[in-house]
């Protein structure tokens, strides 16, 4: 990571702080301060982290971008394939072999392909399919659909959050459904909303109120 960033910062205008020029010296410390100086206070213990980028740092996003841009940069692309990455999530559409791999990244990152079918992938919050026309249709993901424990993922109705950020809740996940799936996915994401809501305390009728004005 600091031979990326300085290697990074050769190539731009010199910066200053404080009237003080960045030197190379300078970005090596930073950079391992908050690499290295990640604590984690977990039942009253607190634990220094010793691997991986620091989890929950302000910092971690800007570090992996940085770092994987450096190395995607010096690759050389066709038109057989589209990309897209945020932070540390990539998609590879592969319209030739389905099998290689068009980005050469470090040894120390192993990437490994997550979907067992070439037709599907799970991207960011988006199932991804390809039909047998060849077309794309797109579902709604949750992550934590996939774990073996029971995560929050809205807020309680009786909480002290106040009433008018329950209404912005609805209507969000609401336009996502709009705006994102496959007709054929959207009664399904709809109603699987509406069950987890009431879930959750969300009055029948302040969830149909905002539906009446609302046109999937």
């Amino acid at each position: 990571m600091q031979s990326v960033i300085i290697d990074l910062y050769q190539n731009t205008p010199e910066c200053t702080v404080n009237n003080e020029i960045i030197t190379y010296d300078y970005l090596k410390t930073l950079t391992n301060y908050v690499i290295k100086n990640n604590f984690i206070k977990y039942n009253d213990y607190i634990y220094l982290q010793i691997m991986g980028i620091p989890q929950g740092g302000k910092n971690s996003s800007i570090l992996a971008d940085l770092f994987l841009s450096y190395f995607e940069s010096n690759q050389s692309y066709n038109n057989n394939y589209y990309i897209f990455r945020y932070i540390d999530d990539i998609l590879i559409v592969n319209l030739c072999d389905g099998l290689s791999f068009p980005i050469k990244y470090p040894v120390e990152l192993e990437l490994l392909k997550s979907n067992k079918n070439n037709t599907h992938a799970n991207f960011l919050d988006l199932s991804l399919y390809i039909n047998k026309n060849n077309q794309l249709e797109i579902n709604l993901f949750n992550k934590r659909d996939e774990f073996n424990f029971n995560v929050n993922s809205l807020t309680y109705f009786h909480s002290c959050v106040h009433k008018s950020v329950f209404k912005n809740i609805i209507t969000n996940h609401l336009n996502r459904i709009k705006k994102l799936t496959t007709k054929k996915y959207t009664n399904k994401n709809l109603n699987n909303f509406l069950c987890k809501s009431k879930s959750y305390s969300y009055p029948s009728l302040y969830i149909k109120n905002i539906l009446q004005g609302f046109s999937l």
